[in-house]
C-alpha cells in the first residue's frame, strides 16, 4: 500500500509518535504529600524497546505494532495511527468484560480482544472483535470518578463500556479521543459527557429499577435522536458531578477488584457516601443507559447492581496495606459489627496505588471525625 507508517515519525525508542505530538516526557515517579503509596516506573521500563504502548501516553506506538496495524489492519488509503489504549470492554447487551485494546486511526475505531500474552508478534494475541468509521462516534461518555469510558456509536449494536479503573488514563484517553474524533471529516460526534450515576443505583438498586421502569426512557437518556453538534469543543465535566437532582453526595467512586477465597478475583465497584460504603457488582451489560441503542424490554432490564455489602463507615476497624503489592487494601472490620453472613473483611485490588491512597483518605476523614482518633493503618 505505497510507504509504510504514514502519518507519523519514528522516535529513537523505536516508538512512533503522530505528527504535531509534542516530545515525550522523560519518565518520574507519582508523589504526594501524605500519600500512603507513590506509584513509579523506572526510565529503563517505561522506555524498553519492546514496551508495545504506553498507559499514561496514548499517542505512542511501538514500530512493530505500528507495522503490523499499517499492513494488516488499515486498509484505506492515508489511513494512518492516531491512539491507542489497553482497558477490559463490555459491549452493551453482550457479555461480561474481556481483555481488550482500542486502536482509533484516522478513518476508523478498532476493538481488539487480548487473547494471549502481548509479544512483537500482534498476529498472535490480538483478535478483532469490532471496527466502525470515527465519523460515526457520537458520544464519549465519562464515568464518574474516570473509572471509565463508554464510547457510543450511531450504529446499532456499537455501544462499549471500557473500564480503566485509572483516573489519569481515563482523562488523557478522552481528551485525545474528543480531539481526534472532533477533526474526523463529516463527524457525528455531539460531545463528552459525564455518564449518569445515583447513589439510590447501588443503595436501593431495585427500587432504583422500579423508578426507571416508571418512567419513560427518553427522561433518563434524552432524545434517540441525537442533539445538534455543538458549534465549539465541549469541556470534559467534572469527574462527580451531580447526575439526578436530590441524588446524596458521593465521596468516592472506585471500579476494583475484589479477592474472594476459592472465585479469584471478581469486578467489583465500591462507592463511598457520607456515612456508608457499598461493595457490589455492576450491571455494565446494561447500564448507564445508552442514548442511541435499542434498550432492553421492561422484562429483561435488570438493577445496575446487585450482590451489595453496604457497612457504615464506623463498622470498620482497621486498615491493612500491602507493602509488596501497593495495589491491595484489606479493609477489616470490627467483629461486633458483624452479622450471620457478613464478611469479617474485604481485600480489594486496585488498579493503581494512588487509587488505595484515594480510598484511605475518603475513609479516614468520617471514620477519624466520629471517634476522635486516627484510624488505623497497618502494613504487612
Amino acid at each position: 500500500r505505497g510507504s509504510r507508517g504514514r502519518g507519523s515519525v519514528r522516535s529513537p525508542g523505536g516508538g512512533a509518535r503522530n505528527r504535531g505530538s509534542s516530545d515525550e516526557k522523560k519518565a518520574s515517579g507519582v508523589q504526594r504529600s501524605g500519600s500512603h503509596w507513590s506509584s513509579s516506573e523506572s526510565g529503563r521500563k517505561l522506555f524498553s524497546p519492546m514496551l508495545l504502548f504506553k498507559d499514561d501516553d496514548p499517542e505512542y506506538i511501538h514500530n512493530s505494532l505500528n507495522l503490523h496495524l499499517d499492513m494488516e489492519v488499515f486498509s484505506t488509503e492515508g489511513e494512518h495511527f492516531k491512539m491507542i489504549f489497553k482497558a477490559p470492554v463490555v459491549q452493551y447487551g453482550h457479555s461480561r468484560e474481556v481483555p481488550a485494546i482500542v486502536i482509533i486511526s484516522n478513518v476508523n475505531a478498532y476493538i481488539f480482544k487480548i487473547t494471549a500474552p502481548e509479544s512483537s508478534r500482534p498476529d498472535k494475541w490480538l483478535q478483532q472483535l469490532a471496527s466502525h468509521p470515527l465519523h460515526t462516534l457520537v458520544y464519549i461518555n465519562i464515568g464518574i470518578g474516570y473509572q471509565f469510558l463508554q464510547l457510543e456509536f450511531d450504529i446499532d449494536g456499537a455501544c462499549y463500556t471500557f473500564l480503566t479503573r485509572d483516573e489519569v488514563k481515563s482523562e488523557k484517553c478522552s481528551t485525545r479521543l474528543a480531539y481526534v474524533v472532533s477533526d474526523t471529516p463529516g463527524s457525528s460526534f455531539r460531545r463528552v459527557s459525564t455518564a449518569p450515576f445515583s447513589l439510590n443505583s447501588i443503595k436501593h438498586p431495585d427500587r432504583m429499577l422500579r423508578e426507571v421502569l416508571m418512567m419513560r426512557y427518553d427522561k433518563i437518556c434524552g432524545s434517540r435522536t441525537p442533539p445538534p453538534r455543538a458549534p465549539t469543543p465541549c469541556r470534559v465535566p467534572t469527574p462527580l458531578m451531580p447526575i439526578y437532582q436530590g441524588a446524596e453526595p458521593i465521596s468516592l467512586y472506585i471500579l476494583a477488584h475484589r479477592y474472594l477465597p476459592g472465585k479469584s478475583q471478581i469486578p467489583v465497584t465500591l462507592v463511598v457516601s457520607e456515612d456508608s460504603v457499598f461493595l457490589g457488582w455492576e450491571n455494565f451489560q446494561q447500564w448507564p443507559l445508552p442514548r442511541l441503542q435499542t434498550l432492553p424490554s421492561r422484562e429483561t432490564l435488570k438493577p445496575p447492581f446487585s450482590e451489595v455489602e453496604q457497612r457504615d463507615i464506623t463498622d470498620i476497624e482497621q486498615l491493612a496495606l500491602d507493602r509488596d503489592q501497593n495495589s491491595q487494601i484489606i479493609v477489616k472490620f470490627f467483629k461486633e459489627t458483624i452479622s450471620e453472613g457478613d464478611s469479617k473483611h474485604w481485600i480489594l485490588l486496585m488498579q493503581t496505588a494512588e487509587t488505595v491512597n484515594k480510598l484511605v483518605a475518603a475513609l479516614q476523614t468520617p471514620w477519624e471525625a466520629q471517634f476522635q482518633t486516627q484510624l488505623p493503618v497497618t502494613f504487612n
